[in-house]
């Protein structure tokens, strides 16, 4: 149970990660998924359920539209992750990336504060 709960949540937040991509990021999105015909392939680390697909293909769309090509693939080497790549232009989250983002979070709030005792 878990482990289905952590991956819906991996899902929700890489659809966020999605949605909130610079202009800058769908712009090349844009030209690169334009610039080739291959399919927007998406990896995971277990099989997405379809409506995590679907939810995947809906936030892709609202910036492609919608006549796009899908490939998800399951990479049981990745810990508990999604990737998407589109000719070379690249989005991933995993838990990994997150946990990591939060270290270097706590370990500069944790520098400043000792800054400002001094």
């Amino acid at each position: 149970m878990a482990s289905t709960d952590l991956e819906e949540q991996s899902v929700h937040v890489f659809i966020k990660k999605i949605k909130a991509i610079t202009d800058k990021d769908k712009k090349q999105f844009i030209s690169a998924f334009h610039s080739d015909s291959a399919p927007i392939k998406v990896k995971s680390a277990y099989d997405l359920a379809e409506k995590d697909q679907k939810g995947i293909r809906s936030a892709i769309a609202d910036i492609l539209g919608d006549e796009v090509k899908y490939e998800f693939k399951t990479d049981r080497k990745m810990i508990s992750g999604i990737e998407l790549a589109a000719n070379g232009y690249k989005l991933s989250w995993s838990l990994a990336a997150y946990v990591n983002s939060l270290e270097k979070s706590v370990a500069t709030t944790i520098n400043k504060t000792h800054q400002a005792v001094k």
